[in-house]
């Protein structure tokens, strides 16, 4: 009996595995939380039996996968190949020749591996000294079963932890702004005072605050903590929330001791405050004066009065809150006259620099204030910024610059 028989063509590739089947993308799965699972920037893998040959012909057909997971096959991880890495051997002299025959196993590295179900900040700890590598380093992130899951790298990790910085920071920021306020004003029929801060780094250690407590009678605090940044920024919001306990009534000597003590026991010097202290009494035109290491006799606290401008110099300072465990609480009083104009500052007013290297001089905020008498606190203030923004040339603020100006009209 005759049977027929079909032949059919072989296609070129028809017995090969498919494409897909040599490198495999997993699933991404929604990690919700502060999970290093959800840092994973790859998820390509391929088994430990793949051959060399076809990696690189995938690899070459998609230059989005950089990485590769190697799995053994229970889907276990063993190592990583990095597409850099994987190119550099190939391309030696007779590379591809040599190795295209090998598995891809012969050419994968060892990696660090976590469960992706790791907390983010645990791993971050783990790896701590590796962010500082030049190189971007690789990690492996499996399953709670040990199967690959996907790979995180270093730079993964800083951009991650770099992000909850800025949120940090603006948090910071927003937190700080509620506290100290970027321009108040306050007006009485004896005085009218405007103050204004501006943080160098966005927040900052200087902080303000005017209190007006009584009939013609005000406090001005001006407190410069020692530092920049978040830990600065930290000891002004202990400031602000010990200030708004204050009762004015029941003496501030009292209270600042209490302050002092406070700062001294909670940061053991690593943090201290300069500040000055001003009570205004309009009832009786005198100018209550508290220096705490702000002013000493040498600036920061400037008077003028019948067209001339003069510094203040105080007879009794004292220490800067938080450098010793029990303080000294002497003051000065300034008889006021109408028409007078009191200006106090931080020291970041004059560390604004321009170019050149050049400070904002004492002798500069004369020169615009005197130019400026006829002008109201709040045109004063804004031209006092402006002078200072434009002396600058754009250089950024080197300190925080805070100050405060009151008009005395007797």
């Amino acid at each position: 009996m005759n049977h027929d028989i079909s032949i059919t063509e072989e296609m070129p590739g028809e017995n090969t595995p498919a494409i897909t089947d040599i490198i495999v993308e997993g699933e991404k799965i929604q990690i919700s939380g502060d999970l290093i699972g959800s840092l994973a920037s790859s998820f390509h893998y391929t088994n430990e039996n793949t051959l060399v040959d076809d990696i690189a012909i995938h690899m070459e057909k998609h230059p989005e996968i950089f990485i590769l997971g190697v799995t053994d096959d229970n889907g276990k991880c063993m190592g990583i190949v990095t597409k850099r890495d994987f190119f550099d051997k190939l391309g030696t002299r007779f590379g591809r020749d040599l190795y295209k025959k090998h598995k891809i196993s012969s050419m994968m590295t060892n990696a660090r591996d976590f469960k992706k179900n790791k907390n983010i900040f645990s791993v971050a700890t783990k790896i701590e000294n590796e962010l500082s590598a030049s190189s971007n380093l690789y990690y492996i992130l499996k399953n709670d079963n040990g199967s690959f899951y996907g790979i995180f790298s270093s730079k993964d990790m800083l951009v991650f932890l770099s992000s909850i910085t800025q949120k940090e920071m603006e948090m910071a920021e927003k937190i700080q702004f509620n506290i100290i306020k970027n321009s108040m004003l306050v007006e009485d029929e004896k005085f009218s005072a405007v103050g204004y801060s501006k943080m160098a780094q966005g927040i900052g250690g200087d902080y303000y605050n005017m209190f007006k407590y009584d009939s013609n009678r005000c406090l001005f605090v001006l407190c410069d903590v020692s530092g920049k940044g978040i830990s600065a920024a930290i000891v002004t919001g202990i400031i602000g929330g010990m200030f708004d306990t204050l009762n004015i009534k029941d003496g501030m000597k009292k209270f600042l001791k209490k302050m002092n003590r406070y700062i001294y026991n909670t940061f053991k010097m690593d943090k201290y405050i300069t500040s000055a202290i001003l009570s205004l009494n309009g009832n009786e035109d005198k100018l209550k004066i508290i220096d705490l290491g702000h002013c000493m006799a040498e600036g920061n606290l400037y008077l003028v009065r019948e067209g001339r401008f003069h510094k203040i110099k105080n007879q009794n300072f004292n220490i800067p809150i938080g450098l010793e465990p029990e303080i000294d609480v002497n003051s000065d009083v300034l008889k006021l006259k109408g028409g007078d104009r009191i200006i106090l500052c931080s020291d970041g007013l004059h560390d604004q620099f321009n170019e050149n290297g050049e400070g904002y001089d004492v002798e500069k905020l004369e020169a615009i204030v005197m130019a400026n008498q006829k002008n109201d606190l709040l045109e004063l203030k804004n031209i006092i910024v402006d002078d200072i923004k434009n002396f600058r040339n754009g250089q950024p603020a080197f300190d925080d610059m805070t100050f405060i100006i009151i008009d005395y009209k007797g």
